[in-house]
């Protein structure tokens, strides 16, 4: 075979080879490199190494239906009282549901169910924004709960006003992602807002969280921008704070677009990458964050999971493409990604009328990379699986198109330690025996 197209993984044991073209993986001991080099490079008889060679069949596949609904996303207002300097929603018209048009969310699952086969049954809601937690949105927000009860719920805030639902939180108990960048400083230089003592009002609702026992991510924007030592001052505040050895709170650091969901420059990425290993580096602390500071290669690390458990992959980029995650809009609209709102991701409209556009969602279904022109040849095709529609659609503004992103640059996968542990993969992988 074709060693040129492997992927190579440096354990502490020895090294994981990854053959983009199947997904599989193959565990080499230090001690055998060279024989398993040159079994897979001269086509040599071994057991260990017949599946790893083994090209796809359709069988292989796993098949792409459209989903039921179990996971729906709400966007109640798209105001928010921060003003961001990254924020993707920055160029949305700043809509905000009534408390009425809630009440047309169920109907339209059971006209989704009825036009697309399914049988749903609803078990979590994800609430996004804008921001929710407004000072002034109260009566929407309980207008939520009250209307779909004890489900499961997710949020994201900035936790500026968090406070104010306290009450709300303790009787649902959501699981709440936080935004927070760093220190006060570091926090409010690309996060504008006019609320006073706003960075304390946030820690307190953090901290609030989690003496509540609340499932808490703080979510930082990690940035080249600021100096380590200001990210170490800050891994000082969460230590203070306890929040570093709570059980029931991660840290997550993400890359910062220069574009909104379409990524970064290569150079940008490069320099963000650099920073953190600096940090982790000067901090052993930040080696035990949650890291998604290369956007892309989780698709990867899932696709190696499914082909090992069960031996099939995906096709498909994201539930997207199966409309598994139906977001309900303030325009009255509902779309697949809550990432951008436009009429080639819109699959229907629930308010003032219910309607299921059913050829949008089938062009969903259908994307992958056995459709797209520019994937069929790519070896990273697997991994990639046409990139994420939602940036295709932000791109080429249609989703006909692949978005490959930065992430397979030679340069960047090189970095890949930083997502995906190498030492996890081998102990996983298919054993090499010389």
């Amino acid at each position: 075979m074709n060693t040129d197209d492997l992927f190579v993984m440096r354990a502490s044991k020895g090294i994981v080879i990854i053959n983009p073209k199947n997904a599989e993986m193959l565990a080499v001991d230090k001690s055998d490199v060279r024989e398993a080099i040159h079994t897979l490079k001269n086509d040599c008889e071994n057991a260990s190494c017949e599946q790893f060679r083994a090209p796809l069949t359709e069988e292989n596949y796993i098949e792409t239906t459209v989903a039921a609904a179990e996971t729906i996303g709400i966007l109640p207002t798209f105001k928010c009282n921060f003003q961001c300097e990254y924020c993707f929603e920055r160029h949305f018209k700043k809509d905000e549901m009534s408390p009425e048009m809630l009440h047309y969310i169920k109907p339209f699952l059971k006209q989704w169910d009825k036009e697309m086969n399914c049988n749903s049954t609803l078990k979590r809601i994800g609430l996004m924004g804008g921001e929710i937690f407004r000072s002034n949105d109260r009566e929407l927000i309980e207008a939520i709960f009250q209307e779909f009860g004890d489900l499961e719920y997710e949020i994201t805030t900035n936790g500026a006003e968090l406070l104010l639902y306290k009450d709300l939180i303790q009787k649902y108990r959501p699981k709440v992602t936080v935004s927070l960048d760093g220190t006060e400083r570091m926090q409010l230089s690309k996060r504008k807002t006019g609320i006073e003592n706003v960075y304390q009002k946030i820690i307190e609702g953090v901290d609030f969280l989690v003496k509540e026992g609340i499932n808490t991510t703080i979510g930082t924007v990690f940035s080249p921008d600021y100096s380590i030592e200001e990210y170490i001052e800050f891994m000082d505040i969460l230590e203070e704070l306890g929040w570093l050895k709570e059980d029931n709170i991660n840290v997550n650091i993400n890359v910062e677009m220069d574009e909104g969901i379409q990524g970064c420059s290569s150079k940008r990425q490069l320099m963000t990458i650099e920073h953190l290993r600096k940090l982790i580096n000067a901090d052993k602390r930040a080696r035990y964050i949650g890291r998604g500071i290369i956007p892309g290669l989780t698709g990867m690390f899932y696709s190696l999971k499914d082909k090992l458990q069960n031996g099939k992959i995906d096709r498909i980029r994201c539930s997207a493409n199966m409309s598994e995650g139906l977001v309900f809009a303030p325009d009255g609209y509902v779309y697949n990604c809550n990432l951008v709102k436009d009429k080639n991701n819109c699959v229907g409209q629930f308010y003032p009328q219910t309607v299921v556009y059913k050829d949008i969602v089938e062009k969903f279904r259908t994307r992958d990379t056995s459709t797209l022109e520019e994937c069929k040849e790519c070896k990273m095709a697997l991994f990639c699986k046409g990139g994420c529609p939602a940036s295709a659609i932000s791109t080429h503004g249609t989703i006909d198109r692949g978005f490959c992103g930065i992430w397979k640059e030679a340069e960047i996968l090189k970095e890949i330690d930083l997502v995906m542990d190498a030492d996890h993969l081998f102990n996983e992988a298919r054993k090499f025996i010389a």
